[in-house]
């Protein structure tokens, strides 16, 4: 008993539910699939970082790259 008059326990027994045991396999991964995807992030990012310094990319888009499209469609109905 404490000095208090409550009575203390250390251990503590509860009753985990069936679904504990996946979300850690579940959270495992979804981790090591970010860590995955945001390493091959990185490693594209500092070859291009690279291939610009060594001046293999152009620095500015030409302007037969940027193409107006409108797509052959019927105007729609408009109701007055």
């Amino acid at each position: 008993m404490a000095e208090s008059g409550t009575m203390v326990s250390l251990e503590v027994l509860t009753g985990a539910p069936v679904e504990v045991a996946l979300r850690p396999v579940l959270a495992r991964v979804l981790l090591a699939r970010l860590r995955a995807v945001s390493l091959a992030i990185w490693a594209v990012a500092v070859a291009a970082e690279a291939l610009l310094a060594a001046g293999t990319f152009a620095t500015t888009v030409p302007a037969s790259a940027l193409v107006d499209f409108v797509p052959p469609t019927v105007p729609p109905l408009v109701l007055t």
